[in-house]
Order: structure tokens, then sequence, then C-alpha cells
């Protein structure tokens, strides 16, 4: 919070998050968006596909085009609002910007035309795309309105993409701006091209998500089923054992052993107890796949038929698709999925 004040007083800041696959890094900037919206900021978020094929200006174009899906959504008054701002920064719309950001065109009117094409010279366009991005970033700062980038699993990111991301951040001097970048650290996701870049800036605000250590774990299970006990202990242990401290594969974890009753409330002696049998047994399957495979198999036909359909979209997509895909109403889908 202190970092975001910063941003709302006019500064340019950045966040490096670094830890395990699992270990809450992005759970640490969610709980950021609260304080973003609340001061009528805009929060955006772009994570990296290793499954996709990644274009060079791809992740900061899909920032851009869901801060302008915000400002349209807001109604009248903010579309009224960008548009004189496009104008007082000289934004020169071309096709080639509507082709990139198609969501231009609801911000175009008599005063706002699309301009002639310049000739057909990739650094000219280069150039001109930059100099766009630049202004959308400026039009925000003009106006004092914080801006919050996250970009996820940016250990994926090309040299291209990373070098475009440098410059924007570089050379972003109105401030009202928050890059938070997040970075696994298991060796093999290892970028000496992200290293690089965090040691070169010249202010960095580096948060290291170590694993939940064993006494975190019982801290966590304790409080969450109200209870202090040796049978609480020695399951939080055995739970930590499992899980070694990651924190999404205990949220996981802890899930499945409640819904299968490994652990339950004994109603007659007023306390919880855990079956040694099931968790041995948990424990000793293969890792986690175990707990993702009952996961599957507690799920209905009709839950599995609505995620199938939904993986055929890919990771990210608009839930009205899936509802008309489906034939459920908003209630029945949530209901299915939760």
């Amino acid at each position: 919070t202190s970092v975001y004040k910063k941003v709302e007083a006019g500064e340019k800041q950045l966040i490096y998050i670094k830890g395990f696959s699992g270990s809450g890094k992005s759970a640490m900037v969610h709980s950021l968006v609260q304080s973003t919206f609340a001061q009528n900021g805009y929060y955006l978020e772009y994570k990296f596909d290793p499954l996709k094929q990644q274009q060079t200006l791809n992740p900061i174009i899909n920032l851009i085009r869901q801060l302008l899906n915000q400002i349209y959504l807001e109604g009248n008054r903010s579309i009224k609002a960008f548009r004189q701002q496009m104008i007082a920064n000289n934004l020169i719309v071309m096709h080639s910007l509507i082709k990139l950001f198609p969501e231009l065109e609801w911000f175009l009117n008599d005063e706002i035309s699309v301009s002639k094409e310049m000739n057909d010279y990739t650094l000219q366009q280069n150039a001109y795309i930059f100099s766009s991005l630049k202004i959308f970033m400026d039009i925000f700062a003009k106006n004092k309105t914080p801006i919050t980038m996250f970009i996820d699993d940016v250990h994926l990111i090309q040299k291209s993409t990373l070098e475009t991301l440098e410059r924007l951040f570089a050379q972003h001097s109105s401030g009202y701006f928050l890059l938070i970048v997040a970075e696994r650290t298991e060796q093999e996701y290892s970028n000496d091209a992200i290293k690089q870049w965090i040691e070169a800036v010249p202010e960095v605000n580096t948060i290291a998500l170590p694993l939940l250590s064993k006494e975190t774990v019982i801290e966590i299970v304790s409080d969450t089923l109200n209870e202090r006990s040796s049978v609480i202990d020695d399951f939080a242990e055995q739970l930590y054992r499992l899980t070694q401290g990651n924190a999404l594969f205990i949220h996981e974890a802890f899930k499945m052993y409640l819904y299968n009753r490994t652990i339950y409330f004994d109603m007659n002696k007023e306390k919880w107890r855990y079956n040694q049998r099931l968790l041995k047994k948990n424990f000793e399957a293969t890792g986690l796949i175990h707990f993702i495979e009952q996961r599957f198999d507690s799920l209905s036909n009709e839950a599995m038929e609505i995620l199938q359909m939904a993986s055929c979209f890919g990771r990210e997509f608009q839930l009205i698709y899936l509802l008309q895909l489906s034939g459920k109403s908003f209630e029945q889908l949530i209901l299915l999925i939760d």
C-alpha cells in the first residue's frame, strides 16, 4: 500500500515479485485491486501463456484494450472525457492503430476521424504505434488517474517484448503508473534478461515469497478449524509434508480433505478428527495429481461438460459466450462450476 500511495501522489513505481509456482504471487497482487478501484484507478492484467505464439506488442496491446473496455463501460461521461483527452494529446488515429485497438472505433466522432495512413514502412509504423502507447499512458497521468498493470509469468517474455516494455516504462515520465511483474523462481524458469532489467532500474520494490513454514501451516489449519489440539497439529504437519509449504497446493489439498471427510468434525465429542487410513492413502499417492483426479471424480457429468466447453475457448473468454453455448442461466452456471 505504501508503494501505491506514491503512485497516487504522481510517481511511477515498479514492483518485482518472485516465488515458486503456487506461492501466492497472483493472490498478493489481486489484494491490491481493492485499493486501485477505491481511488478510481484502473487495474489491467496479462499472463503469459507458454502454449500461445508470442508477438512483440501482444501483452501491451492486450492491456491497453482492457483499459479502453473499462472506459467505455463506465458510460458517456468517461467516453466524452477520453475523447477530449485524445484531442488534447494529439493522438492520431490511423487504420493501423484501429487494427491493433478495435475498441478505438467506439470513441470516434465528428471531431476524431481516421487519418490518412502513412507509407507502410515498418520502422515508421513501429514508431507510430509506440508513440500512441505513450500517449495512452500520458492521458491518464495528466488526469491524475492511477494505472496498475500486472504482468504474470514474466519469465516467459521474449527479448523483443521485454525491450518494448522496458522502453515504455523508462520513457513514461508523467507518473501515476504502477507496473507489477511476477516471475517463477524455479531453476527451469530462469530468465537472465529479466534479472538484468530489474538490476538496471534505479528503484525497484522486490518482494520474494518463500514457501510456507510448518509452523505457518499449523497456524492456518488451526485458525481455519478454530481449534488447536495435538490432532490438528498432527494433521497440519502431514499436510505440510505433502505440499512442502506450497500455498496453492495446501489450499487445494485442504479443500479435498474436507470434501472427502479425511478430516471431519465429530459431533458427539465436539472435536475435529481425521481418518489416518485415508490420510496415509492420499499421502502415498503420486503427488498432487491424486488431488486433481479426485476433484474431477467429484464433479457431476453436467459440470464436466461445462468445463469441456470452457476449455475450447482458451485461458481467457467472456462468460456470456459460455452462457450462450451451455444454455444455462448465470445462477445455474455458477452453481455447477463453483
